[in-house]
């Protein structure tokens, strides 16, 4: 029976042999860490496999030895990837990263090499990607910009009587109370603000944006949003029996049209910048963020308000950014599936079976909320990723 010392081949680069004290391998995957403000788990990006690499000690040795030095010298120094053939891999195609020569007078009549290899691939050309988060926030901020202009240009008080200013000035109260309720610090003299559009404007969606420092994942972010895109949507419009009254419904028409364009770019913005679990957590956001902006292209606001042609464009083309970035960050993503345990089973053996990996233990229990990691009950179904 041969044993694996027979079993290696003769070691060469280029067609020059030399022989090998030892040899290693280097390989990983690449990563880039994303550490946000105000969070204390990275997100970590996949960005594929390392190139391999390979280190070799080799060395010649004999009395004419620095013959093949020289041939090894020149084949190492050569421009462009060569044929490796390594002890134990055979006929590799590989690029020459670094080579350190070492001669001793000690031991005279051998010249060692350690080298690093890295594994040469096919040329490829390189194909840029647009980085769809980044489109998506300048598309948020342009929605955001284009609301306020709008609002600004078209609210105005002037020639309400007092009892509809006053009456306005409640109903504006309403509308920053809502946010109040969950973020706080909100202006609250209603009275200056409605005389002032842009700073009405700016109160609002200023206080629409700190709603993203409390959003640390995406199923988060659309509860914290999810009124805020409606807004407007169950108000009741009175027969309008007065030139105040209509006034009225025409300004709160168009304050909700602000809050909710606002709400629906904001939300878009924070969650260009949150990670999915799966591919069905990613679909999910995706059909309820639509189907916000969807019922806000068609819904009917108090007053009679539409969309301006020139806010509708940038509402399109957000919405057109925001499908895109999760294509692109949610088709990837594994699916989920359910598992259903024959009987009562330790989370750990569960993670065993179905990935021959324990340390994805964790990742059950917390997506399915197991009450202890041991037992995970017979027969109900689990949610678990399919990769």
């Amino acid at each position: 029976m041969s044993t694996w010392v027979q079993k290696l081949r003769p070691a060469s680069f280029r067609g020059v042999p030399f022989k090998v004290d030892e040899y290693g391998k280097d390989s990983g995957r690449r990563v880039a860490v994303h550490e946000l403000p105000g969070r204390d788990r990275p997100f970590v990006e996949d960005l594929g496999g390392s190139a391999k690499g390979f280190s070799l000690r080799a060395y010649v040795t004999g009395p004419r030895y620095h013959e093949a030095r020289n041939r090894l010298e020149d084949a190492l120094e050569k421009p462009g990837p060569g044929v490796l053939v390594h002890p134990r891999r055979g006929k590799m195609r590989v690029q020459v990263r670094s080579v350190r020569q070492t001669e001793s007078t000690k031991e005279q009549g051998v010249a060692v090499f350690d080298i690093q290899f890295v594994e040469a691939g096919d040329a490829q050309a390189v194909v840029a990607r647009p980085h769809t988060p980044t489109l998506l926030l300048s598309a948020a901020t342009g929605a955001i910009t284009e609301a306020m202009d709008d609002f600004s240009r078209v609210f105005d008080v002037v020639g309400m009587t007092a009892d509809t200013v006053e009456a306005l000035q409640d109903d504006v109260g309403l509308v920053l109370a809502s946010v109040e309720a969950m973020v706080g610090g909100v202006a609250s003299d209603t009275a200056a603000l409605i005389r002032a559009p842009y700073n009405l404007a700016a109160a609002i969606t200023g206080s629409i944006s700190r709603l993203r420092a409390l959003a640390a994942e995406p199923e988060q972010a659309m509860r914290l949003y999810r009124p805020l895109h409606n807004a407007g949507a169950k108000s009741h419009i009175p027969p309008l029996v007065s030139a105040g009254m209509a006034a009225r419904a025409e300004a709160m028409g168009r304050i909700h049209l602000l809050v909710r364009a606002a709400a629906l770019a904001d939300s878009a913005a924070v969650l260009s910048g949150l990670a999915y679990t799966s591919a069905n957590h990613a679909k999910a956001v995706r059909l309820e963020w639509q189907a916000a902006m969807d019922a806000l292209f068609f819904c009917s606001l108090a007053g009679g308000i539409r969309i301006p042609d020139s806010l509708f464009r940038l509402l399109r083309a957000l919405r057109a950014a925001f499908l895109a970035d999760l294509r692109a960050r949610g088709e990837t993503l594994p699916l989920l599936t359910i598992y259903t345990p024959a009987q009562t089973t330790p989370a750990l053996v569960i993670a065993w079976n179905l990935y021959g990996s324990a340390a994805r233990e964790a990742e059950i229990v917390a997506r399915n909320r197991l009450p202890h990691p041991l037992f995970a009950q017979g027969g109900r179904p689990l949610e678990v990723l399919n990769v």
